[in-house]
Formats: C-alpha cells, sequence, structure tokens
C-alpha cells in the first residue's frame, strides 16, 4: 500500500489520510500509521477534548516541530 501511496505522490495526486485513534491492541496498525507519518508532508491532528476541538499542525516537512 504504501508503494502506490507513494507512486499516487509522485504523479502529482494530492493525498489525505484520516485515521482514527489507535486501538493499543492493534500493533500492525501502529507501524502503518508511523510509517505514513514519515512519508507525509504535513501531520495535523484534530482532537477533542473536554469538548473543544482542536486542530494543530503536528510535523513539518523534514522533522521541523511546529507550534
Amino acid at each position: 500500500m504504501m508503494q502506490n501511496l507513494r507512486l499516487m505522490a509522485q504523479r502529482g495526486y494530492v493525498l489525505v489520510c484520516l485515521c482514527p485513534p489507535i486501538p493499543a491492541v492493534m500493533p500492525s496498525r501502529h507501524r502503518f500509521i508511523d510509517q505514513l507519518r514519515g512519508q507525509a508532508d504535513r501531520v495535523i491532528r484534530v482532537s477533542d477534548v473536554q469538548g473543544q476541538g482542536t486542530i494543530r499542525l503536528e510535523e513539518e516537512p523534514n522533522d521541523r516541530e511546529a507550534g
């Protein structure tokens, strides 16, 4: 799957992958999400804590941290 995602990105497609929180009992899914994050130009985290929705740019390209 990762190879196909890379190929699509190389062809100019803009890919958006939405991932719900990962249950702790699914370690293989953690590896896949880590691979997606490693290839991503941007990682955006959307969360809801006590009814307060937040959107945060988690990482910039080249692993630069965003505020």
